[in-house]
């Protein structure tokens, strides 16, 4: 639940599988993305 906003997520899922959720804000997980993401960087 947020702190600030007092809003929550609420999941149901099934199966096998991954569920990835990001927190940080757009522009912290996109710097954390480049640097993790299998790609050149030429």
């Amino acid at each position: 639940q947020s702190a600030k906003s007092g809003e929550g997520f609420v999941f149901d899922v099934q199966g096998p599988g991954r569920i990835w959720t990001q927190s940080r804000n757009p522009t912290e997980f996109v710097a954390w993305l480049t640097n993790v993401l299998p790609f050149s960087r030429d």
